[in-house]
């Protein structure tokens, strides 16, 4: 069985040479950027604990015999959120729930249904966002937990300095052979788009995508495999929110302490309500 090269976008500060003929890609891929493997994981992370995130997935792509890696979240009984690149092109997606640990996964389904974001771009990864249908509902357990999605008080918020968490089974270190079996997670603090720009150009931070730099570690970082899982941060109520989807790194490295992108949720939260039924709280 192939493992296959699903790609985040890997972003390059300086001209950036494209993908190494072993690796897959889909789309042209301009010279400033370059596609990051679905194998993001957690760079210079904590390991979590169980039942910490219950609301992690671990996903895995499949386009014919090769598998990819990538994660995701639980909205509701019925949908996962992941990023559009973990989709995109894709035959069928293994999804794995239950437990922070990959060989120990309690429930496992497969899914051929989802709504790839009509104007998902995947050159820039502009609209990074998916939302796969589950083929049996699940039944919620202390380790298998909805996200909530940000309300729209939240979303009309300035997010700049504010704390999140990220979170995967992706790599621990740049030049790792495989994914992490444990979920791990790091800090970020949200940084302005136009203190992300100068990294990775207009092009790619758009007005759809949020930055984070790590925030108790400088090269904390998701990492390949990581791709499509939650960013969250806690709300006044003292729950958490998801605000963004795991999306994309520099091309220098995950731990080279360059920021981090997401899809910005708020700028999808009608199109998930309208397509899960979801109601958005205000």
């Amino acid at each position: 069985m192939k493992t296959l090269t699903i790609l985040a976008l890997l972003v390059a500060t300086t001209a950036a040479t494209l993908l190494p003929p072993t690796q897959h890609r889909y789309g042209i891929v301009p010279a400033r950027i370059q596609q990051l493997s679905p194998h993001f994981r957690i760079v210079n992370g904590k390991v979590a604990e169980q039942k910490q995130f219950p609301w992690q997935v671990y996903l895995e792509p499949r386009l014919g015999k090769e598998v990819g890696h990538c994660g995701g979240s639980i909205l509701s009984e019925n949908w996962v959120i992941t990023a559009g690149h973990c989709t995109y092109r894709m035959d069928k997606i293994v999804l794995y729930f239950g437990s922070n640990t990959i060989d120990s996964m309690p429930l496992q389904m497969t899914s051929t249904k989802w709504e790839q974001h009509p104007n998902y771009d995947p050159d820039s990864l502009n609209n990074d966002v998916s939302l796969i249908r589950l083929p049996t509902p699940l039944t919620f357990t202390d380790t298998i937990q909805p996200m909530r999605l940000m309300s729209k008080t939240l979303a009309e918020k300035n997010l700049y300095g504010k704390i999140a968490y990220t979170s995967g089974f992706g790599y621990t270190v740049d030049k790792a052979k495989d994914i992490s079996n444990e979920l791990r997670y790091t800090t970020v603090r949200i940084i302005t788009n136009s203190e992300c720009v100068p990294y990775y150009g207009p092009f790619i931070v758009t007005e759809n995508a949020m930055c984070g730099r790590g925030a108790e570690n400088a090269h904390s970082s998701p990492c390949s495999g990581d791709s499509g899982g939650p960013l969250v941060m806690q709300d006044e109520d003292g729950k958490f929110s998801q605000i963004g989807v795991n999306s994309f790194v520099a091309f220098e490295g995950c731990s080279s302490g360059r920021p981090s992108g997401y899809a910005r949720l708020s700028k999808f939260l009608d199109w998930i309500h309208e397509k899960t039924g979801i109601p958005i709280l205000n």
